[in-house]
């Protein structure tokens, strides 16, 4: 008799915390016992992802002895029911929810993308013209540092020409879409 398999089954690889001053090596694997809780968020009117995650640290007191201050990356890795692995890598936003007792603490680290979290403090204050979907890749990899060959941005038959005045990326590209025909 063959085991069921239902199709949000997976496996958890890894969940490493990495440190701001050395991100070559993880700091903890906050797998197993210590992330009680992870939710994941996207959404279709927001280029990026978030999450939040609870952690119960009753050995490490990482918060402290690392400290966790905001922009220390997470990279979690999955295995589906195909046995297809899944890399996902966060920035810590905020840390929320944090209770002391019995010698355990208990918080909620916040987490976004990396572009989500970059995007926030750049401005785009330079004309921007072309094709749309060829300004998206532009914004996105040169404003934002996401590898081209990542970007999926579907061909477009307009041009634009436009002077955003000190908008963020994601904000340019939004205000794009009502303006722009697909191919």
């Amino acid at each position: 008799m063959s085991e069921k398999r239902y199709a949000t089954e997976f496996k958890v690889i890894e969940i490493s915390l990495y440190s701001i001053n050395n991100e070559s090596k993880p700091y903890v694997n906050l797998a197993g016992n210590m992330c009680k809780q992870f939710q994941y968020y996207e959404d279709i009117f927001w280029p990026s992802y978030a999450a939040t995650m609870v952690i119960e640290d009753s050995a490490e007191n990482i918060i402290s002895t690392m400290p966790i201050q905001g922009f220390e990356k997470v990279v979690m890795e999955f295995e589906d029911v195909m046995g297809e692995q899944y890399s996902y890598t966060f920035r810590v936003w905020t840390v929320s929810n944090r209770i002391v007792k019995e010698r355990r603490n208990t918080y909620t680290l916040g987490l976004i993308s990396e572009a989500g979290l970059i995007n926030e403090g750049v401005r785009i204050n330079t004309m921007v013209k072309g094709n749309t979907s060829a300004v998206v890749k532009e914004i996105l990899s040169k404003k934002l540092n996401i590898p081209v060959g990542t970007i999926d941005a579907e061909p477009s038959a307009t041009s634009i020409k436009i002077l955003p005045t000190k908008k963020t990326p994601f904000t340019v590209i939004r205000s794009l879409c009502p303006r722009t025909v697909s191919e």
